[in-house]
């Protein structure tokens, strides 16, 4: 009943200002064209008394002010009006039926001055009535096509649009990342606040989205300037590696004790420290050996991890966790490296059963291969030892032996006393291979980082889906009161469920505190839609005939960011939400904006940039390759000795 009353009394003043349009256009032909109303004896006393009147408050001191009067009265009524008479009305249209109105007009007083005073005020009322009726069809067309909000925004920005965190929050732990993005029309400045980065944080996007430059990268500079430990996995090494050699270079004053900067790299081990990851030191039960062989053979072995517990699966883990043991215990761990684990495998199962069932402790560990053994059952044992010599047959290289038989530090990354910048660096063709060799250094890294009393660090793995990081959910779930942050990127969630299995993929999923996603598709973009979801928005329809138009609004809850949005984000651009901590409350934990990245100032930075430099100097390549193929051979040889002297001791 309301919106009736304002209707009609819009009404009412439409009709008002129309009214006085034309009073004020009749009033300004007949005072111009006075001569020609006098010859055709059509004036009046009272009409001329009121023009004497209104003249006094100056409307006809000039020819074109009582025009402009008359036009303004006229834009008042084209501005409400509400009716829609045709649907194919174009812009090149309105506007050249505004201009001839203009000119017909406001261009016509040079009619006035002909000789034949009827013929002069004829065409001159003929030319401005025309003239008026162009203009007002020209206004009310606008007006009309301006009225259809329906095309206005059809792809439903200003409803999916909200408000978002404006303030920097800045504490000792947190990144920040600056932002744009738009609210109801306006481009606004913003931040993206990860005020507490041990809740974990996963970055997804397609490749080229922009997930490496516009977050990946600020990770790691921040967390540098901040005093992380970190270490680094870097899929494409030397791309986030030498990033953080640089940073760590212009920022080493914000560490109270002076990281060690360390890089693992099979490709190059002249660019690359030793480090053995099975570092006897480091292993205080068995369990520690059968994890290093369970990440290793899964690595290896993708598939895998959906068959865990599996007689065929778990036949080799057990085995070749046995002989890490074994190592492990002989001669204080004086062969406990894992090429050293690799070459015993590879001796005769005749001589490596002996020897590994002479210690109490792995008696029974081994007893299903003895019982086979014992039994003639040689085509089950050839099975269970070929499951595990096979896949760890690809990892027999001499480089990567002479990176893991070295001492150069330990995995201990986090310790106040000695803190490291640790980056490990895969290589896409040797994916395969190398996956498993950096899949034991995380396992190992976990364990030793994620303990109380520790300095704060970062984890920060490119490419999660390309190396299997056991107990990967454990750690996100418990890393936060170790003050361990944990920084994953991958492309899609489809690949964390195809590589970790289902059931560990949605616990990783779901246990993520900050999400930042760029460009994806499919059941990832639905899966975030929901995750970011609902808002209240408003809904319009208009139903238009030849005569009228009627406008119905309504409103319902729709996905803040459908995954429609989602899919089709521009590089740079990410949806998300932020976690916040007691005390640092985000109101406005989603955003949908623009990461904003000082692009030339980036530049600068790289161009300045060091290459890592070279860590052992071979002098020359000869040098380098007769060196490592003579630490390939010390390993094979180690284990040829150590069997034979086995054999003499349980002989």
């Amino acid at each position: 009943m309301a919106q009736e009353d304002d209707l009609k009394a819009l009404g009412k003043i439409v009709d008002m200002a129309r009214a006085a349009s034309i009073i004020l256009l009749v009033l300004h032909c007949y005072f111009y064209c006075y001569e020609f109303f006098l010859s055709i004896g059509f004036t009046n006393q009272i009409v001329d008394y009121c023009i004497r009147i209104i003249g006094n408050v100056g409307l006809f001191e000039n020819f074109y002010i009582s025009k402009i009067g008359s036009i303004l009265f006229l834009i008042m009524t084209c501005i409400a009006d509400q009716g829609m008479r045709s649907e194919d009305i174009k812009w090149s249209k309105i506007i050249s039926l505004f201009l001839l109105g203009i000119l017909l007009y406001f261009g016509n007083d040079f009619l006035l001055s002909g000789n034949d005073v009827n013929t002069a005020g004829i065409l001159y009322m003929i030319s401005i009535v025309i003239g008026y009726i162009f203009i007002l069809t020209a206004g009310t067309w606008a007006k009309r096509i301006l009225n259809n909000n329906l095309m206005k925004d059809v792809f439903n920005e200003e409803n999916e649009s909200f408000m978002q965190e404006t303030r920097l929050m800045e504490n000792e732990y947190s990144i920040n990342l600056k932002t744009h993005f738009t609210y109801q029309g306006k481009k606004l400045s913003g931040w993206i606040n990860v005020v507490n980065p041990f809740r974990a944080t996963m970055v997804l996007g397609t490749p080229g989205s922009g997930k490496s430059y516009a977050v990946i990268n600020q990770f790691i500079k921040q967390q540098i300037e901040k005093g992380y430990a970190m270490y680094l996995y870097d899929y494409k090494q030397p791309d986030l590696t030498e990033i953080a050699y640089n940073h760590l270079l212009q920022h080493v004053d914000k560490y109270k004790v002076k990281p060690k900067f360390y890089i693992i790299n099979f490709d190059d081990p002249s660019k690359s420290h030793r480090c053995n990851p099975i570092n006897p030191t480091f292993m205080t039960d068995i369990s520690d050996a059968y994890e290093a062989a369970y990440i290793i053979l899964l690595n290896l072995n993708k598939s895998w991890i959906q068959k865990q517990g599996d007689f065929f699966v778990e036949s080799p883990i057990i085995l070749l966790a046995a002989i890490i043991w074994y190592l492990k215990i002989y001669d204080n761990g004086r062969y406990c490296t894992f090429p050293h684990a690799i070459e015993f495998l590879n001796k005769p199962y005749e001589e490596i059963f002996p020897i590994l069932t002479s210690y109490p402790e792995l008696e029974n560990y081994l007893s299903p291969f003895m019982d086979a053994w014992k039994g003639n059952a040689q085509d089950q044992l050839q099975g269970q030892i070929a499951s595990a010599k096979i896949p760890l047959s690809r990892m027999i290289s001499p480089a990567l032996y002479w990176v893991m038989t070295g001492d150069d530090f330990t995995l201990d990354i986090n310790n106040p006393d000695e803190p490291k910048i640790l980056c490990v660096g895969n290589n896409p063709d040797r994916q395969n291979i190398y996956s498993a060799a950096l899949g034991l250094y995380n396992s190992r890294i976990v364990k030793m980082i994620n303990k109380k009393g520790k300095l704060k660090c970062a984890v920060i793995v490119d490419e999660l889906p390309t190396i299997f990081f056991r107990g990967l959910d454990n750690l996100i779930a418990t890393a936060r009161s170790n003050w361990v942050s944990i920084c994953l990127s991958c492309q899609d969630f489809s690949q964390l469920i195809r590589d970790y299995g289902d059931k560990e993929a949605k616990v990783i999923i779901n246990t993520i505190g900050n999400i930042f996603s760029g460009q994806v598709i499919g059941e990832t973009a639905k899966m975030l839609s929901e995750r970011f979801g609902k808002i209240l928005q408003r809904r319009q329809s208009i139903s238009i005939n030849k005569n009228d138009k009627s406008t119905s609004i309504s409103t319902q809850m729709d996905s803040i960011i459908p995954a429609s949005k989602i899919a089709g984000l521009s590089q740079g651009k990410f949806v998300g939400a932020v976690a916040d901590n007691f005390g640092e409350i985000i109101e406005q934990k989603i955003f949908h904006a623009e990461i904003v990245i000082d692009i030339e100032k980036v530049k600068a930075e790289t161009k300045q940039y060091m290459k890592i430099p070279t860590i052992i100097d071979f002098k020359d390549q000869e040098t380098m390759n007769n060196e490592i193929q003579n630490n390939y051979r010390r390993v094979k040889n180690d284990i040829s000795d150590l069997v034979e002297m086995e054999f003499e001791r349980i002989k």
